[in-house]
């Protein structure tokens, strides 16, 4: 028997290849949150100081997001935090400038 003609059957082809697929899509993806993290992490600490809070909807309309992907890569990063009491769609950055 021929071990590469083995392999080379749909039934084992099929899955690999769609396996590869759905890993490289999914490393796409985490790049583009990764990539959108320092952007508005950048902006955010250019834009405040520590007393200084920004609205979810300024820094979505500034870096061309929609506000809720926004408010998810802001929440996921560590060195951001929301604003407390009544408005909470408001962001700052938590490390001393």
């Amino acid at each position: 028997m021929n071990l590469i003609s083995d392999y080379l059957k749909p039934e084992i082809i099929v899955p690999v290849v769609i396996a590869f697929i759905s890993l490289l899509y999914f490393l796409f993806k985490k790049s583009i949150v990764i990539r959108d993290k320092r952007r508005l992490y950048k902006w955010v600490s250019e834009n405040t100081n520590k007393r200084e809070f920004r609205s979810i909807k300024t820094i979505a309309s500034k870096n061309h997001m929609t506000i809720d992907y926004a408010e998810k890569v802001l929440s996921s990063h560590k060195k951001l935090r929301r604003g407390l009491g009544t408005d909470k769609d408001i962001w700052t950055t938590s490390d001393p400038t």
